[in-house]
């Protein structure tokens, strides 16, 4: 079984490097992220992003594909503190 700490030290570089590029806190990005509430963090990203993510999110099967990366599930697994 994995430990939580050890997701979360993996999980906290992904974290900085997308907040740096979104111009806000890790805590803050966390935050959002954990409430649901994305779409702050949305309307940061590039026109072009926003569309590809969008379209990804609408897609079942691009939306399915992409929850079952590794990435993901870490992503899900730290979320829901399991």
């Amino acid at each position: 079984m994995t430990d939580n700490r050890q997701t979360h030290e993996n999980m906290r570089p992904l974290l900085e490097e997308a907040a740096k590029k979104l111009g806000v806190t890790p805590e803050t990005l966390a935050g959002q992220i954990s409430s649901g509430d994305i779409g702050n963090v949305l309307k940061k990203l590039p026109a072009d992003q926003q569309n590809k993510l969008t379209k990804t999110l609408a897609d079942k099967t691009a939306c399915k594909k992409l929850l079952e990366t590794p990435q993901a599930q870490a992503l899900m697994r730290k979320l829901s503190g399991k």
